[in-house]
């Protein structure tokens, strides 16, 4: 894959054609949650913390944001957000694009093989400070369909 490249994140086990998208839970005005759909979805760059090559590696730190402007004027750069009254951490938008280290830890995600497929993983390295308190875990789903740090892992692919 290229940092060029933008990238429609599927789940390969929903053909013909899925994708990535903003899902609104409860009585949140603007959507902010990731979620897969059964659609194309929202395109995607995927920025490595360092890319001389241009290539993106698996195993990497990396930012994942979606190639649109939001209608709600908030960045659509992926992150992790921890939300007590579930007691989950939820993949949502918001995030703060490059500029590695403790202040932005929630925003690094790491593509790791799985099979014949990939999944996606937040363990950041951006940090090695022992203040930054980094948890590893994959990236799955939770009962409403949304992504969520899990120890299920969700099956993607790119295309």
């Amino acid at each position: 894959m290229q940092v060029t490249d933008y990238y429609y994140i599927e789940w390969p086990l929903f053909r013909p054609t899925t994708g990535a998208t903003l899902f609104r839970a409860g009585n949140e005005t603007c959507p902010l949650d990731v979620a897969p759909v059964p659609l194309n979805g929202i395109p995607a760059r995927i920025s490595p913390v360092n890319s001389d090559d241009g290539v993106i590696r698996e195993s990497t730190d990396l930012n994942i944001k979606f190639v649109f402007v939001s209608p709600c004027a908030q960045s659509v750069v992926w992150k992790v957000q921890y939300d007590e009254e579930s007691e989950k951490y939820f993949v949502r938008v918001g995030g703060v694009e490059g500029n590695p280290g403790c202040e932005t830890i929630t925003n690094w995600f790491k593509i790791e093989k799985l099979g014949d497929y990939y999944k996606l993983v937040f363990c950041p390295s951006v940090c090695n400070n022992h203040y930054c308190n980094v948890i590893c875990k994959d990236v799955g789903l939770d009962s409403e369909g949304r992504f969520v740090l899990s120890d299920t892992p969700y099956q993607v692919g790119f295309r």
